[in-house]
Parts: C-alpha cells; structure tokens; sequence
C-alpha cells in the first residue's frame, strides 16, 4: 500500500521507499567520539552497505586491493618499471577530461619524483583530434623519442593507434575504465581495465585516476623489491601526496563514491592543496575549500574548460606543474575560460529555453545551431533536460552533438541506430547520456527517430531513502547528514520524502524561486521548502497551483539560518498532489 497521497507525481513518476534493511539498527560510534544519529544509519543500511567501519571511516588499509588481482597489472608494472630503469622514455596520452588530466598528472608527477624527467604527454584537441588516440599523435610522440606508450582514460578500444604504436615498435600500456568491445577482443596492448571480461568486476567503479593510483601502488611495490630507490638514491614517493589528484578526477568523473573510491576521495581532499596547481587554481577562484563540491562545481570546471573550448592540454599542464608562476597563469586563463563557457552556455541556453516555450513539445527534443560551440552542448543538453523533464540533443556546429536522456531510455542505444539508419555519421554513448555527429540534411529525420525509439519507454520509480512526517524532521538528524560524506554519485545526499503536509504560503523570490511551507493538517509542525529557478518550470508550476493541496514532497533536507535561528528546509525534486484540504494553517 503506497504511503504517499497520489499514485503518480508531479514528474510523472511514481515513487518507492527503500526497504529498511534486515539488520538492528543503532548510532555508531565515531573515533572522535560523536555518534551518527540511528535515523542515518538506518539510511545508510537501506542503501546497502553492512560495513559500518568501512562507511564511515573509509580508509586505504581496509580498503586497497592487491592490484595484482586486476587483469594486466603485473605485467603493465613490469613493462612501465622495465622502462624507467633502462632509460626509455615514455609518453602519456591522455584524455581531455578532468579523469584525463588527473591521471596524466599523476604518472608525470611520479615520474619526476624517481627522477625520471623526461617524459612527455599528449592530449588530443576536441575539435580537430576528437576523443581518444590517433594516429598521427602516436607517431608524433614516437618521433620525439617515445618508446613506451601510456594511453591513460581511453584506449580500450583504440585498435588503429594501438597497432600503428606496435608497428613503430613501441610497447603500450592502457589504463582506462571505458566498456571493452562486446566481443571481448582488444587491441595488441597491456591492458588495465576494471571492466574487462577476465576481472570479476568487483572494481568497476573506479575511474582511471583510481586506476593510476593503484597503478602506482603496485609500481612502488616492484620498484622496492628491486632496490631501485636504494639503488639510485631517491626517496620512495609518498603516494597519499598524490592523492589530491585521485580525489579530484574521482569527483570529477562522476564514478560511485562507493569502497576504495570513499578512501580516495576522504584521504586526497585534504591533499589537494599539496599539489600546486590545485592551490593555484583555488587562489585564481578565491576558494579556500577543499571538497567534493568545489571538486565537482568549482575546480573540475575550471580544468574541463580547456579541454571544452581551448587548447586541451591546459589542464594536464596545470595539474602537472611544479613552478608556481606557470601554475598561476594557468590558473587565471583556466579561470578566464570558464568564465567564457559559462556566458556561451547561458546564452545558448536562454535561445533553447525561449525557443522552445512557444512550441508544443516531444518526448526528446532535438535542437541544432551550427553558431553553437560542439564543446559545451552536452551542458546545454543537461539543462534542457532539467528545465522541461524530458531527454534533450543539442546539436552545435559541424553537426557535433550531445544528448541527455531520462531515466527508462537509452539514447546511446538510439544514437547507435541513428547511425545504423544513415541519420549520423557516428554515435554513441551509454543508457543517459551519448555523442553524436549529425548527417547533413538529416535533422527531421534523426528527431522523428529519435521519439520513435522514445515510444513506449517508462521511467522507471523513484526512490526515495526514507518516508518521514514533518514531525519528525530534527535539526540534530540532518546535522548528522555530515557523516555520510563524501557525497557523490552512488552516495548522494539522502533523498527524504516529507509526507502528510499541507502547501502553504507559497511566495515568489527575486522572480526566479519559489517558497512556502509544508504543515501538518493539525498545524502543529511545518518546514520551509525552497524551489531555486524554478519559475515557469513544470514543478515549479505544479506547487504554485497546488497551494492549500495536501502534498508529499521528495527532496533534500538542509540547515537554514536565518536572524541567528536554526532550522530545518526542503529543497524539493519532486512532489505527489493530493486533494484539498479543508482547513488550512
């Protein structure tokens, strides 16, 4: 029997509550002493995890696999340590990303640090090279003297480069977390891979900038039992000072915050600081906080700017440096670029959200503008899905596209098609997001395609971590919210439905939010909501005309203060709309 007021939201989705789990239920105790509220714990059960320790105190010695246990790390080691004791030098190509340019930075970073100073790293440029390796730069970097070939955030895939590489006989390594062919087979390389077919699948979460660190991990290890360090008088590196990096690319790439990538991710936070262009770019952005919010909303922007609508390799250049005047300027012009980014994407974002007012619209919209800058319309994409609710393909210059869809449909799945049908000139991606390059003529047809193969998908339930009544709202409660970070995909901040209110009191702000209050009928509790830019959006208008309405709200729970009182506020996703109520307080 469903707890809720309405069978079906505001959305259009239904919700479900997960069930609690089947274990006794108590605070836990922290090492400093606090206690985690029962009411989180039981959250943190719900979703899964029975490891209390391994949850709320993450750490690498619980957490580290061997690494000799994932496919191709052994002899990847062997073949990367063979290479720095005999002189040849390596080249790292890596990936545009913030993934990409922590990874690249991090075997740089090592490199240097065992005196290995000559190393050299490409990064393909967006608009001319395109995603992953090629030809023309593998034979680049063997002309320059390249010998060992690291592919770091791609590869997995990447048979002609990879073949070219071993032609020009160069050995090569990949370290990548992409999906390997379905087929199984792989390019003639040494290939580190979390997802292939021969590993247990246990690691799949990590990113590569987690896989070079356990890369790392296992170097230090081969390189100790050959009495390098002793041998050549260097320090064996303290990786925990590279951690930052991890912690960032982690964040960054949107992988779960889930086992090892907890440990990362909490031991590397409160490194970043450590490396210095990290430093230099929380300087640029007057940003003195270290966490996985300014990873994932202030400094993996920054970095990914570059890599958006610049010269790609600034980001591994930033993140690699050790001379704090480059790190600066780098710093600045990243910051610079961004700022750039964020005006193209809030213009072409206003001209998709007006166009598409005035019009009726469908299941997936499809827009195109060749003024639009290829490198920003997955942004776009996003926000489009947002404002309407729908899967949304921006289409920009070149027919360079991006899309993000709904949950229940596939649009990497429809992209393939579309290529399949002569719609695209190729596509792809996976169940929520996905590129593409439109066929010219061909905008008419790729959209009908497109809401063809929506037809008949349905968004599967919402989940919510618990159902609570506004009595039941504490401050001490979300105040213990705090213990479950590091939040991030696969560990969000818990999703709370608020049940058996009232809407009241509903108020425009600033023409752009939208508050009010959820009461008990009996008018003995309340909580504030707040919904932000949310005027003139389907939820937004939902509650505006539900005001008096009996509601469920889904959402995210906060501490408000405001003229020095604490108190408790909703940040609402979603709501379920029941009938009037007769009385009102």
């Amino acid at each position: 029997m469903s707890v809720f007021c309405a069978p079906v939201s505001a959305r259009g989705r239904k919700w479900q509550v997960r069930s609690p789990a089947n274990v006794p239920i108590n605070s836990y105790s922290l090492p400093s002493g606090a206690l985690v509220h029962p009411s989180v714990v039981d959250i943190v059960a719900r979703r899964g995890f029975t490891d209390m320790s391994a949850y709320f105190e993450p750490s690498l010695r619980n957490l580290m696999p061997n690494p000799s246990s994932m496919t191709g790390m052994d002899e990847a080691t062997k073949l990367f340590c063979e290479a720095v004791s005999s002189g040849r030098r390596i080249a790292i190509l890596g990936d545009y990303d913030v993934d990409g340019a922590t990874s690249t930075a991090t075997l740089l970073r090592y490199l240097r640090l065992i005196g290995t100073t000559d190393a050299i790293f490409h990064i393909p440029q967006r608009l001319t090279e395109g995603y992953g390796p090629n030809i023309p730069a593998v034979e680049s970097l063997y002309e320059q003297g390249a010998r060992l070939l690291m592919i770091v955030d791609s590869g997995t895939t990447a048979f002609g480069p990879i073949e070219r590489a071993v032609e020009l006989g160069m050995n090569v390594i990949v370290l990548d977390h992409h999906e390997p062919p379905p087929d199984g087979i792989l390019p003639p390389a040494v290939i580190v891979n979390p997802k292939r077919t021969e590993d247990d699948g246990s690691l799949s979460y990590l990113c590569t900038a987690g896989l070079a660190m356990m890369f790392l991990v296992s170097v230090n290890r081969y390189l100790r039992a050959e009495n390098f360090f002793d041998e050549r008088g260097v320090n064996e590196p303290a990786l925990q000072n590279l951690m930052g990096l991890t912690a960032l690319g982690t964040v960054a790439d949107l992988v779960p915050l889930i086992g090892l990538n907890r440990a990362f991710v909490t031991l590397g936070l409160s490194r970043m600081s450590s490396i210095p262009g990290i430093q230099a770019l929380s300087d640029a952005r007057q940003e003195t906080e270290f966490s996985e919010k300014t990873c994932g909303f202030v400094f993996g922007p920054c970095i990914n700017a570059g890599g958006r609508i610049s010269d790609t390799r600034q980001g591994s250049l930033l993140l690699s440096t050790d001379d704090l005047d480059e790190a600066k300027t780098i710093a600045e012009r990243l910051v610079a670029l961004n700022n750039e980014r964020k005006d193209m994407q809030t213009a072409m974002t206003d001209a998709c959200i007006d166009s598409l007012s005035k019009t009726e619209l469908s299941d997936v919209i499809v827009v195109h503008n060749e003024e639009w800058h290829p490198g920003v319309v997955g942004l776009v994409a996003s926000r489009i899905l947002d404002q309407f609710d729908r899967s949304a393909v921006v289409i920009g210059a070149g027919g360079k596209g991006s899309g993000r869809a709904v949950g229940g449909f596939n649009i990497g799945q429809a992209f393939m098609s579309a290529v399949e049908k002569g719609f695209l000139i190729k596509g792809g991606g996976h169940a929520a997001a996905g590129g593409l390059t439109l066929q010219p003529g061909m905008l008419e047809a790729f959209s009908h395609h497109m809401n063809e193969a929506a037809e008949g998908c349905e968004r599967p339930p919402a989940t919510v971590d618990v159902a609570w009544s506004i009595r039941d709202l504490s401050l001490d409660v979300v105040e213990g919210f705090e213990y479950m970070a590091p939040f991030g995909m696969g560990n969000e901040k818990p999703r709370i439905a608020v049940v058996d209110g009232i809407i009241q009191g509903i108020r425009i702000l600033k023409e752009a939010h939208i508050s009010g209050f959820l009461v008990l009928p009996d008018g003995s509790a309340r909580v504030k909501f707040i919904l932000f830019y949310a005027v003139r959006t389907p939820l937004g208008d939902a509650i505006c005309n539900a005001e008096g309405n009996f509601a469920d709200m889904m959402g995210q729970l906060s501490l408000n203060t405001y003229n020095g009182v604490t108190s408790v506020q909703l940040v609402p996703t979603d709501v379920m709309i029941g009938g009037k109520a007769t009385a009102s307080y």
